[in-house]
């Protein structure tokens, strides 16, 4: 009986410790299964505080940095207005009243930056046309099938030879299961010498 592992027998004085220990065991394990739930749900809460708080941050500091950029931007288009003034007081000084002649100047730059404008646009028009055509080709091509070695048809006139080759595709295809109900069959006949 002794040899048997399901069977526990303890002599008259072990058996109340042990079982009291058992117990113990028990309520030990329970205590510790609700503190290390609670310690687990006070860490969650603790992450989800510190990921807040790096968002937080993260946010101020966006908000931080773009207005930094809107500064530099701001002082940038300040340099860059002061720069322009003193170029148009050269111009102006330089000149002489000539200013006729200035606008001429300006307004062919500016007609010469529009033109090329044009041009590029009417590139990349063109460039949008061709590649739609080609899109539009591949689209009528996409459900083509090329079969090639197939048994010359017998047929003596075109129209009879396509009727038969229009029949092998289609008993081809149901033979393969491939759900074809019609199709057009065109022959390109390479002849070899």
């Amino acid at each position: 009986m002794t040899s048997r592992s399901d069977v526990h027998w303890f002599c008259g004085g072990c058996e109340p410790k042990v079982l009291q220990a058992i117990q113990l065991e028990k309520e030990i394990e329970a205590k510790l299964s609700d503190f290390m739930s609670k310690m687990e749900y006070k860490l969650k809460i603790s992450e989800g505080n510190v990921y807040k708080k790096i968002a937080e941050l993260e946010e101020n500091f966006n908000e931080k940095s773009k207005n930094y950029d809107n500064q530099l931007t701001m002082t940038m288009t300040c340099t860059e207005m002061q720069e322009l003034s003193i170029k148009v007081k050269e111009i102006y000084e330089g000149q002489e009243g000539e200013w006729t002649h200035v606008v001429k100047k300006q307004v062919n730059s500016a007609l010469e930056s529009v033109n090329d404008h044009i041009n590029e646009v009417q590139h990349n028009l063109s460039e949008t046309r061709a590649e739609a055509l080609e899109q539009r080709e591949k689209e009528s091509r996409r459900n083509n099938v090329v079969l090639y070695n197939i048994p010359e048809s017998i047929g003596a006139r075109a129209e009879d030879r396509n009727r038969e080759d229009a029949a092998f595709c289609l008993q081809l295809f149901s033979s393969l299961q491939v759900g074809v109900s019609e199709c057009r069959c065109l022959r390109n006949k390479l002849r070899r010498t």
